[in-house]
């Protein structure tokens, strides 16, 4: 009945901290804690009961850190305590702790959370959103962005900007669309407004 869950980087280059909140389905999944811990990440467990965990990573000695795409910094335990699956019941946002990533020059960069079944998978995305659905953020995380396009379902569009934090407290309830522009191609992903 017990569930390891290894998560894994992307990305990760002259990194100095790192700040984030996984939620899980508390009717299905106990927390039990992390192993594996390759950084030190700190946890907060407070909230825990409601599914939710804040992590936390500082380099102790303020070093900057590089890991090479793949590479596992912890493993999630949890106990199974449903018998509901558990794919897809695992999310980042900034419920507890807000999503943050700080890089050597405090640079800020977006925090997402894809399942993938092997590291092929984890070094094929190019891009991604998070969190999603949104509140009063969203991250638009990836590499080459040159535009980020965002449009309402009839195509209209809301907002042009090269900035990959983008406030999204303004827009209405319901679905929209990120449309971006990278030195090779134009992609287009779903995201949803609380």
């Amino acid at each position: 009945d017990g569930v390891r869950i290894p998560v894994r980087v992307k990305d990760f280059k002259d990194m100095l901290g790192i700040q984030y909140t996984i939620n899980f389905n508390p009717s299905v999944l106990k927390w039990v804690g992390i192993d594996n811990n390759l950084l030190n990440f700190e946890t907060g467990t407070i909230h825990s009961d409601e599914g939710k965990v804040s992590f936390l990573w500082v380099d102790a000695k303020n070093e900057i850190k590089t890991l090479d795409d793949g590479s596992v910094i912890f493993d999630l335990v949890f106990e199974k305590t449903g018998k509901e699956a558990i794919e897809n019941t695992l999310s980042v946002d900034g419920s507890v702790t807000s999503i943050a990533a700080y890089d050597k020059d405090y640079g800020l960069h977006g925090v997402v959370l894809n399942r993938v079944g092997n590291v092929q998978s984890l070094q094929a995305e190019s891009w991604s959103i998070a969190p999603n659905p949104a509140k009063d953020f969203v991250n638009v995380w990836g590499s080459d962005i040159k535009e980020i396009i965002i449009s309402d379902i009839s195509g209209r569009i809301i907002l042009s900007t090269s900035k990959t934090i983008i406030d999204v407290s303004n827009l209405t309830k319901g679905v929209y669309f990120i449309n971006i522009q990278t030195n090779n191609n134009r992609e287009v992903k779903k995201f949803i407004k609380l």
